[in-house]
């Protein structure tokens, strides 16, 4: 305590000389490793300049009016003046953030958090625009920070969940987004937030509940509106859908994730649409993570048209800003399934089959955009049969036995297992056999195998450079598939999947049943016969209709299940061969080998 004391006695000297400027560079020394000292921040409180705060009333006034791009104006002006007062920082950055200039915005609070370290509502809004703007690891420090002034505050909290939600570290998410909620049952940022959770883990009807909520609170509430679309249009409404995403740009007009969702809705193109997303990708105030989305969304349309020469480079741009805001390094995932082989070394042996109190999972996976989406919808028109969908509960409970905070012992498996069965009762409804279609728990075979030796696994392969294609077109928000980003890591991620199947094959053979997603669209009653026979199941005439299938689907795919099974979709990269150009050339000319 003697340093501080010394500080702040130097600054009070300072201060009594008229030298401003280092007495307040003394507070905010001390603030900055301190930031609960009370005496630093009064005396600096007590030495900031500013305008007369009627100036201060007019430019709040301004901001609340809608006229913010005025208030800017204003604010910038005064700053001249006062480059040091925190107000006017704060209103700048408020007031920027309300015109969609995200960037300035980050500066202009950035520099108020400077100004103000002791205040948990500058480091809340700093991190706010971080956020916004998709500097995640910027934005992560900031809101540490003012958790760290304010550990109860709700806003800070629902932030917070929204910050690991888009990390994909979904179970911290959830945790933040509770705890706001059990501060402030109205917060509409976390019930939106809970809600996405709830949309991930197929409970549609839990999620469109909370999304009534918050928009009964916030009834233009644009992220509300988009979920909302998106959860119509994962239950087969596009029309519906189509409409909550035109109000979603209609209230926020830079909503570049609404603008893409709106782009991708099946039906003819729109003009006015796509002028209007292209404008925005050119607009210099339209950031990195913005205009990723606008990318996919304007090549979709460009695809649709059959101009192939304009998709693909938009194609290329928003993969690139995706990986690079994701931060992705194909090392990433030879090092995770280096660890993943490391778990299965360690595996004990399996469990015995649980008593018949729960349903039997049967795990679809292989890659995304392989075809799981298509089985899941054949299967689950069998009445014994029930869809989950792509559950994230396994990767949860698995990412505890890779850190290294949980050692698999059998008394661990025998934890995962009840939890994970725990989640497949309530999806159930009293069906017998459950369908698990996250398609990268091919990762966790093993481990699956050990806890639920009663599975059933299907591994569905597809010609690898349609595969690959597939998923280089299209948008994935989770923060797990950096490598479908780039050509060259979708080749290396290939080579490590097959590399990884073919041991966990070697390890214990006929782990997994094969089900090849051409063959299926070829002749899908044969294949479709043979699959429920492999399953245990009885024929059912309605397999062969998966169209009429009304569940809900929320994958990439939710556009494709609503027709008829069809064949040729793996050759649709071909169209693309001659701009794709090498890059394939390292894959096995079909399927998996």
């Amino acid at each position: 305590m003697a340093g501080i004391d010394t500080a702040l006695a130097r600054a009070r000297a300072h201060q009594r000389q008229g030298r401003l400027a280092e007495a307040r560079a003394l507070c905010r020394d001390v603030l900055m490793r301190f930031p609960r000292n009370r005496r630093a921040g009064q005396l600096l409180a007590g030495m900031e300049v500013g305008p007369p705060q009627h100036l201060l009333d007019q430019l709040v006034a301004l901001h609340g009016r809608g006229d913010s791009a005025v208030a800017t104006e204003e604010a910038a002006r005064l700053l001249e003046v006062y480059p040091e007062n925190f107000v006017l920082w704060q209103i700048l950055g408020g007031a920027l953030m309300a015109v969609d200039r995200v960037s300035e915005a980050s500066r202009a609070l950035g520099q108020a958090a400077r100004l103000r370290p002791d205040l948990p509502e500058a480091a809340r809004n700093h991190g706010v625009a971080l956020l916004a703007g998709g500097a995640l690891a910027a934005a992560e420090t900031a809101l540490d920070h003012a958790r760290d002034l304010a550990p109860g505050d709700p806003l800070v909290l629902a932030h917070l969940g929204t910050l690991r939600q888009r990390q994909g570290r979904l179970v911290e998410a959830e945790e933040s987004f509770r705890a706001a909620l059990d501060r402030a049952p109205e917060q509409v940022e976390a019930l939106i937030g809970l809600a996405y959770l709830r949309m991930l883990d197929g409970a549609l009807e839990e999620a469109m509940a909370l999304l009534d909520r918050a928009l009964s609170l916030s009834p233009g509430a644009p992220v509300a509106l988009n979920n909302f679309g998106v959860v119509q249009q994962a239950l087969g409404r596009s029309d519906e859908a189509r409409g909550l995403f035109a109000r979603a740009v209609a209230a926020a007009p830079r909503y570049a994730e609404a603008w893409r969702n709106l782009a991708e809705c099946p039906g003819p193109t729109d003009p006015q649409v796509m002028d209007r997303m292209a404008q925005l990708r050119t607009d210099p105030a339209t950031t990195p993570e913005q205009r990723s989305h606008l990318c996919f969304g304007l090549a979709g349309q460009h695809d649709r048209r059959g101009e192939v020469a304009r998709a693909f480079p938009l194609w290329v741009e928003g993969n690139a800003l995706r990986k690079a805001q994701l931060g992705y390094e194909i090392g990433q995932d030879v090092a995770l399934f280096d660890s993943l082989r490391a778990l299965a070394a360690a595996l004990p042996s399996a469990l015995a089959p649980p008593a018949r109190d729960a349903p039997v999972p049967i795990f679809i996976l292989g890659l995304p955009r392989s075809g799981t989406t298509l089985v899941e919808q054949i299967l689950t028109c069998h009445p014994d049969v029930a869809a989950g969908g792509e559950l994230e509960v396994m990767n949860r409970l698995v990412a505890p036995f890779l850190s290294g905070a949980k050692k698999p012992t059998a008394q661990s498996h025998g934890a995962l297992r009840d939890a994970y069965l725990d989640q497949l009762r309530g999806l159930s409804d009293g069906a017998p056999f459950v369908t698990d279609k996250m398609p990268q728990n091919f990762r966790y075979i093993p481990l699956i195998r050990a806890a639920l030796p009663e599975a059933r696994i299907l591994h569905v392969v597809r010609d690898p450079r349609a595969c690959c294609w597939s998923q280089f077109r299209t948008f994935f928000s989770g923060a797990g598939l950096g490598y479908a980003n780039d050509l060259d890591d979708l080749v290396s991620y290939h080579a490590l999947y097959r590399a990884l199947m073919a041991d966990w094959q070697a390890r214990d053979p006929g782990c997994a049943h094969r089900v090849d997603y051409e063959a299926l669209t070829r002749a899908p009653e044969t294949q479709t016969r043979a699959l429920l026979t492999h399953l245990g199941l009885g024929w059912h005439p309605a397999c062969l209709a998966p169209q009429d299938n009304a569940r809900h689907v929320l994958t990439a795919s939710m556009a494709q299940v609503r027709k008829p099974v069809y064949a040729g979709s793996s050759r649709d990269w071909q169209r693309y061969a001659s701009l794709i150009g090498f890059a394939f050339d390292a894959l096995p000319g079909g399927g998996v080998s």
